[in-house]
């Protein structure tokens, strides 16, 4: 338990700092797009003016929801769950790479794992990677994470590697 509070306190709140730093990067790159519109509206076609006040509307509203405290917290939350099941999570419990024959139950529990279909996806793409093994994890890092990469993920802090490689833009969070 130690160890995986002294990696939160390590790995997962620089994802934390780093999301918040996205988010204004987000936000600010938006409001470009919405100068960029305002500017095209001056000299717009009437039937493309409809188009781009349209486009300018769904902007100004994920501006407005990306400014929301409400978002922050649900986008930092996710993050830090995420960070946790990953990198501070020995075993990979209640994960896709938990040991075992089957998708552990506890993963399944998730609303995305609902639909029949998706679910199908998940088990096939289990039985894919795991053969007839039940375990793919070396030392609660999957078993084809770069050794270079679970070095990394090891001098900033994480106890697990529970995941295939870096996901897009997750190595970058670990930066400090």
């Amino acid at each position: 338990m130690m160890a995986t509070k002294k990696c939160m306190d390590s790995i997962c709140e620089n994802f934390k700092k780093n999301t918040i730093k996205g988010n204004a990067k987000w936000r600010g790159f938006l409001l470009e797009i919405l100068a960029d519109l305002k500017k095209k509206m001056k000299t717009a076609t009437p039937e493309d003016l409809k188009l781009i006040k349209a486009q300018y509307a769904v902007q100004t509203k994920l501006l407005k929801k990306m400014g929301s405290a409400a978002y922050l917290k649900k986008n930092l939350n996710l993050t830090m769950k995420t960070c946790r099941e990953s990198y501070c999570n020995p075993g990979c419990k209640s994960t896709f790479y938990e040991a075992g024959k089957q998708l552990p139950a506890a993963y399944l529990k998730q609303s995305f794992l609902k639909n029949p279909k998706t679910r199908k996806i998940y088990e096939d793409l289990r039985k894919e990677k795991f053969g007839k093994r039940t375990n793919v994890l070396n030392d609660d890092f999957y078993e084809n994470i770069k050794p270079g990469d679970i070095k990394k993920l090891k001098a900033v802090g994480a106890i697990s590697g529970c995941m295939n490689g870096f996901a897009y833009g997750f190595d970058k969070m670990l930066n400090k």
